[in-house]
C-alpha cells in the first residue's frame, strides 16, 4: 500500500520541528515558539525577525558592521 501524497513530505517537516526543539540556546539565530501539529497546514512558529529574513539581513552591510567575530562565528556555525 502506498502512502498519500504528501506523506514523506510531513515526515520531514516533522524531522525539522523536532530538530528546531532540540538545538534551542541563547545563541540561536531566531527562536522557536512553538508548532502547530494537530491541524493542517501545519505550522512553526518563531519569533518576529525584526529585520526579515535571514537572506536579506545576511546580505546586508549593516549586520557585518555591528557584530562581533564571536557572533559571526556563531551565526556561521548554525548555519548549515
Amino acid at each position: 500500500m502506498s502512502q498519500p501524497a504528501g506523506a514523506g513530505y510531513q515526515q520531514e517537516w516533522l524531522d525539522e520541528a523536532r530538530c528546531l526543539m532540540h538545538v534551542q540556546s541563547s545563541h540561536c539565530i531566531i527562536r522557536l515558539v512553538g508548532l502547530v501539529t494537530t491541524a493542517r497546514p501545519m505550522y512553526i512558529v518563531t519569533e518576529l525577525a525584526s529585520r526579515g529574513s535571514l537572506k536579506d539581513c545576511l546580505r546586508s552591510d549593516d549586520v557585518f558592521a555591528h557584530a562581533d567575530m564571536h557572533t559571526l562565528l556563531n551565526i556561521c556555525a548554525q548555519v548549515d
